[in-house]
């Protein structure tokens, strides 16, 4: 699409002035922000993202400058949740390989259908879970998941 939109900038009315294009992505890949960028996109973000960084990216590629209605609050720091392959090792290890396949399909409804399957065994890690599955947290999650869903793989043998 950013090619397209490159190719077709006299038709669209940008004249020799080339567009400023902004990917927002879930994707938290470096290789997946390079391409991007390699394809012609000017600048590349990932969620989640605050309206701030937007702003902040057409600022910078734009040079304007917004005025808000009330000034930005800063937004609280959240604890870094960091989840190792120990942390789920009570889980079923079926249980594990869905959610880890579940993780890499990008499925976020069946991730939070697994999740809830086990709310009642362990509310912490359920919690942990599903606060790092909201803030797109998937490499994280297939970090910790990866040695029980392989060995699931192994056991099917």
């Amino acid at each position: 699409m950013t090619q397209q939109i490159r190719q077709g900038r006299d038709v669209a009315g940008y004249g020799s002035t080339s567009p400023i294009i902004i990917a927002l992505s879930a994707s938290v890949i470096e290789a997946e922000r390079l391409t991007a960028l390699e394809v012609g996109c000017t600048d590349f973000i990932t969620k989640p993202f605050h309206d701030s960084d937007l702003f902040a990216a057409i600022r910078h590629h734009l040079g304007v400058r917004f005025i808000c209605d009330k000034p930005e609050e800063t937004p609280m720091p959240t604890e870094t949740i960091r989840l190792i392959s120990d942390d789920v090792a009570i889980l079923p290890t079926d249980w594990l390989s869905s959610f880890h396949q579940a993780t890499l399909d990008g499925d976020f409804e069946e991730m939070l259908s697994l999740i809830e399957q086990i709310q009642d065994q362990n509310q912490t890690l359920a919690n942990t879970l599903t606060h790092l599955a909201h803030n797109f947290q998937f490499e994280q999650l297939l970090d910790a998941t990866e040695p029980w869903a392989s060995q699931s793989l192994t056991n099917d043998e």
